[in-house]
């Protein structure tokens, strides 16, 4: 629970595109204090890094579709988060159907690797799309303000302040 009543206000401090990239990378380092774990590991370390990834997985969603939704004209947002729920839901589907095949084996703790190694290649994917997307973000709060306008940044988006306030 702690996680979610963190999101509302880590998401209004920092904006959804940098909550993104906390996510993956929280779930990277998870997967990374994963890797090599055998009958042997310390429950400790288990606990720490399914923790993290659990963790980093709660900041994503919410990060993804804030940024999916806000990017598109204000007509189309009912479509592009029916689209969004679409496709996080089949990557729901398909990420279980992956790792269940991975590890359904006798020899589930061997096979472990192999999971770890999806999910890092996804955080990395993860990472690289929500750097784009910081970096998106900066632009578009760099081209408002050097226009001279009054600039108010919610969540995700840059909106004129002039504009939304009814000035002209």
């Amino acid at each position: 629970m702690a996680p979610f009543v963190l999101c509302r206000p880590l998401f209004k401090r920092f904006g959804h595109p940098v909550m993104l990239v906390t996510g993956f990378v929280t779930m990277l380092l998870g997967a990374l204090a994963l890797y090599g774990t055998d009958a042997s590991t310390s429950y400790a370390r288990i606990a720490v890094g399914t923790f993290l990834i659990g963790a980093g997985s709660t900041f994503v969603p919410s990060a993804a579709a804030s940024i999916v939704v806000s990017s598109t004209p204000g007509e189309q947002a009912g479509l592009a988060s029916g689209v969004q729920n679409t496709l996080r839901q089949s990557g729901g589907l398909i990420s279980v159907a992956i790792f269940g095949s991975i590890l359904n084996t006798s020899d589930f703790v061997g096979r472990m690797g192999s999971a770890l190694a999806v999910m890092t290649a996804a955080a990395l994917l993860g990472i690289g799309s929500g750097l784009v997307a910081i970096r998106d973000d900066r632009i578009a709060r760099q081209s408002i303000s050097d226009n001279g306008e009054d600039v108010m940044v919610t969540a995700s988006t840059t909106t004129n302040s002039a504009a939304s306030s009814g000035r002209s």
